[in-house]
């Protein structure tokens, strides 16, 4: 990119003594381009150099929900690995479990919503299972959005 080998902060110090007037947009290509020569840069390499580190930029930030919702998952993986063991469990201790989750002050709603028109003891002992296995990742959801400031509100 240089005419001859500058150390960077030789290099620094050149760009420092630019005129602040070279960075308005109104101000010509030929004149940007000759303040650059007089300190040795080459104005080509450096506008490509810029481009390619615009582009890389653009792409950080049109990918960075990817990156946010990768660590969600990964997040969500991890709990899930220290949920209960619900297929071990008779349906009295399957109900006394929902019972415990019924006065979770964030699921409890969702629960009993789920039993409004009939009660935890009619279910099967599969169905309780799912069931409490739906509110233990809904409770990981809403733990993790509140680790990120999320507010708790599932999305």
């Amino acid at each position: 990119m240089t005419k001859q080998s500058r150390t960077d902060e030789a290099l620094w110090m050149a760009v420092q003594d630019l005129d602040r007037e070279l960075l308005d947009p109104g101000v010509p290509t030929d004149v940007i381009d000759a303040a650059a020569r007089s300190i040795g840069l080459d104005p080509h390499a450096v506008r490509a150099e810029g481009r390619a580190l615009a582009a890389a930029a653009f792409e950080r930030k049109r990918r960075g929900w990817m990156t946010a919702a990768r660590e969600k998952i990964a997040l969500l993986r991890e709990k899930a690995k220290a949920t209960t063991k619900y297929a071990e469990m008779g349906k009295q201790m399957l109900l006394e479990e929902l019972e415990r989750w019924r006065q979770h002050p964030a699921i409890g709603g969702e629960v009993r919503a789920a039993f409004r028109n009939r009660k935890p003891e009619e279910s099967s002992e599969d169905d309780l299972r799912a069931l409490l296995e739906e509110i233990e990742r809904v409770a990981a959801m809403h733990e993790a959005d509140a680790e990120k400031g999320g507010g708790g509100d599932g999305g």
